[in-house]
């Protein structure tokens, strides 16, 4: 599962039951002064895509421009999470009733623009460029107690693109997020600059090409599709 699939189990994890090491390691360190270097140059190079997206989001429907919403991050430590909304006013956060999109909010997801802002969160130090997906405190709550080993994935900052969401996408659900967690304990075992950067290369083809996720692999049926819904 590690060497083929890049994934490894709580159940496997063996010795990354102390990733609390991971903290000490130098690459965090360096990792954090990149990601805000990055998210600082990414900010003024998209500028004006960002403006212009902003705008027409508030062109297109009633409401602000951004999306806010309490995350879970670094240590268990909640902050807010910026997105371009992509819902009507009265239809963001809500978890009854169908989900109604601004007329652009279908090409925002499908590409995703909706999370550029999210380059704030890493300028702010709340995320990383790289990292596990951060989720809801309702939504982590109940993972850390359905799922053995789920909290050990706040030692590392909540990233903008994940080893994880590369190769499931966004995912709902316990079963589908046990998966995940086995992605994200990989990265945390084997997080470097090199892997970082084949995250991110790998991402932008994905985002490009307009793919949620790279092909399924071989034993899809412990893997799991995770593609049960977009958070």
């Amino acid at each position: 599962l590690e060497s083929v699939w890049g994934r490894i189990p709580f159940e496997l994890s063996g010795g990354l039951a102390r990733a609390d090491d991971f903290a000490f390691r130098p690459y965090p360190a360096i990792k954090s002064v990149f990601d805000r270097i990055a998210a600082g140059m990414a900010i003024v190079v998209s500028l004006p895509v960002l403006l212009a997206i902003a705008a027409l989001v508030r062109l297109t429907s009633p409401g602000p421009a951004l999306f806010r919403q309490e995350r879970v991050g670094l240590n268990g430590a909640p902050f807010v999470i910026y997105k371009f909304r992509t819902m009507t006013a009265d239809g963001e956060g809500s978890l009854a009733g169908p989900v109604r999109l601004t007329p652009i909010g279908g090409f925002l997801r499908r590409f995703h623009l909706d999370e550029l802002p999210q380059l704030l969160n890493v300028l702010q130090g709340d995320m990383a460029v790289v990292g596990p997906r951060p989720e809801t405190s309702e939504l982590t709550a109940r993972y850390v107690r359905d799922i053995p080993g789920y909290a050990l994935g706040h030692v590392m900052r909540r990233g903008r693109v994940s080893w994880g969401l590369i190769h499931q996408g966004n995912v709902a659900g316990v079963e589908a997020t046990r998966v995940k967690l086995s992605y994200d304990l990989f990265y945390l075992k084997h997080a470097s600059f090199f892997l970082d950067f084949f995250i991110i290369l790998k991402s932008a083809w994905l985002v490009a090409r307009g793919i949620e996720t790279l092909p399924a692999p071989g034993l899809a049926g412990s893997v799991g599709s995770g593609r049960e819904a977009r958070q």
